[in-house]
């Protein structure tokens, strides 16, 4: 995935918060909202080796794409 078609995935979100700077996703409405950002977000926490339980709420930048610090 690109930063293009991320940034159009984000927009078009329609669940989870919503601020200026990102989107709050809950873990469960991942899957229901884009396929796409479930396997984006599915490959991140496989590669930082964080399990089910280690977080329950995904952060997407509106500007950028990269991981919060």
């Amino acid at each position: 995935m690109d930063f293009p078609q991320f940034r159009n995935l984000v927009a078009e979100l329609r669940l989870g918060k919503r601020l200026p700077d990102a989107v709050y996703l809950h873990q469960s409405a991942i899957v229901t909202a884009f396929p796409e950002l479930a396997v984006l977000t599915e490959r991140v926490t496989t590669t930082l080796k964080l399990g089910l339980g280690a977080w329950n709420v995904a952060k997407f930048f509106r500007r950028d794409f990269k991981l919060p610090s």
